[in-house]
C-alpha cells in the first residue's frame, strides 16, 4: 500500500482488510460482553456492597482484559506495550514522589484499603491509570475526529490535551468519595472540594498528560495509525459513559453522616455523594454522550480492521 503521507522510507503494513463494512465480528461480540460487564462493575456492583477492595480488584481485571484485547486491535501489541508502559511508570514514579515531597499532587499517603504496595502507591492504582487512560485517549481521539496525531493543525499537542481533560473529568468524580470518606488515601491537609485539595486535580492534570504526550510523540515519529472503526469507538464511549453513571449508583447507597478530613473540617457524606453524581451525571456522562453521537452521526467508514501501522 503507498504511503498516502508520501513520507520516505516509511512502509504500511494492513491487517485483515478483508472484512466486510459494517458486520459485526466475534471479537467485537466478546468486546461489546467485556464492555458490558464494565457497566455491571461500576453502575450495578456498588449496589451490592462488597468491599473497595473487591470492586476495585474486579474494575481492574474487567478493565484490563477490556484493554488488551481493544489495545491490541488497535494500535498492535508493540504500541499498546508503549502505552502502558508509559502510564504506569510516569504514573507510579509522580505518585511516589508526591507522597514523599509534595509535588505534584499535594501530601497525602495511601491507607491500606487498596492492597499491597509498589513502593508506597497500591499496585491497583497503575492499571487504574492505564485503563481509565486508554479510554480518555479514545475519547478525545473521537472528539477531535482525529484519526492519527498530526492529521490535524496542532495535533501531536490537542490530543494529549483533550484526553487529560477527559480524564481529569473522572477523577473529579471519583477522588472525594474515595478519600475524605472511604479513606483509601488520606490527604493530609484537607482541602476545600470535600477534603480534596485543587493541587491534586493539577497533579493529575500533569501526570496524565505526560504519558498522554509522551505516546502521541511516539505515534507521530513512527507514522502509526490505529485503526478503530465505529464499533469500537462505541465501546469505549459507552464504557465511559458508564463511569459517570457510577456515580449516580453510589449515591444512591450513601449514609447521611458526617466525616471530619486531616484540617478537622466536617463533610456531609450524603452531601459529598450527591455533588459527586451531580458532576458524573452532567460532566462526565455528557462527554460519553457527545462521544456516542458523533460515532453514530459521522459519516466515516464503520469497518473495524485489526491494526494500520507503519514501520
Amino acid at each position: 500500500m503507498k504511503n498516502p503521507a508520501g513520507a520516505p522510507g516509511l512502509k504500511w503494513r494492513v491487517t485483515n482488510t478483508s472484512k466486510p463494512v459494517g458486520k459485526t465480528t466475534r471479537i467485537d461480540i466478546f468486546l461489546w460482553v467485556l464492555v458490558a460487564a464494565f457497566i455491571v462493575t461500576n453502575d450495578v456492583l456498588p449496589l451490592l456492597g462488597p468491599s473497595t477492595l473487591t470492586i476495585s480488584v474486579i474494575f481492574v481485571i474487567v478493565s484490563g482484559t477490556l484493554l488488551i484485547i481493544h489495545g491490541t486491535l488497535g494500535y498492535g501489541w508493540r504500541g499498546l506495550l508503549i502505552f502502558s508502559a508509559l502510564a504506569l511508570v510516569i504514573s507510579n514514579a509522580l505518585e511516589n514522589l508526591s507522597i514523599l515531597t509534595g509535588f505534584p499532587f499535594g501530601h497525602y499517603h495511601y491507607s491500606s484499603t487498596l492492597g499491597p504496595k509498589l513502593f508506597l502507591v497500591p499496585i491497583l492504582i497503575g492499571p487504574t491509570y492505564l485503563t481509565v487512560g486508554y479510554l480518555a485517549w479514545t475519547i478525545a481521539g473521537i472528539l477531535l475526529n482525529m484519526r492519527k496525531p498530526g492529521d490535524r493543525p496542532f495535533g501531536v499537542v490537542a490530543l494529549p490535551v483533550v484526553a487529560s481533560f477527559v480524564m481529569v473529568l473522572w477523577d473529579v468524580v471519583l477522588d472525594p468519595g474515595s478519600s475524605t470518606y472511604r479513606q483509601s488515601w488520606i490527604w493530609e491537609n484537607g482541602g476545600g472540594y470535600f477534603g480534596v485539595p485543587l493541587s491534586n486535580f493539577l497533579g493529575w492534570y500533569l501526570t496524565v498528560y505526560l504519558f498522554f504526550q509522551a505516546f502521541t510523540i511516539y505515534l507521530w515519529k513512527t507514522g502509526s495509525v490505529p485503526n478503530v472503526g465505529r464499533d469500537r469507538k462505541l465501546q469505549v464511549a459507552a464504557a465511559y459513559l458508564s463511569l459517570g453513571l457510577g456515580s449516580v449508583a453510589r449515591f444512591a447507597i450513601a449514609p447521611n453522616l458526617v466525616v471530619v478530613d486531616q484540617s478537622g473540617t466536617s463533610w456531609n457524606v450524603h452531601d459529598l455523594m450527591e455533588t459527586t453524581a451531580i458532576i458524573g451525571l452532567f460532566v462526565v456522562s455528557f462527554v460519553g454522550i457527545v462521544a456516542i453521537l458523533k460515532v453514530l452521526t459521522e459519516g466515516a467508514a464503520t469497518v473495524d480492521r485489526d491494526v494500520v501501522e507503519t514501520g
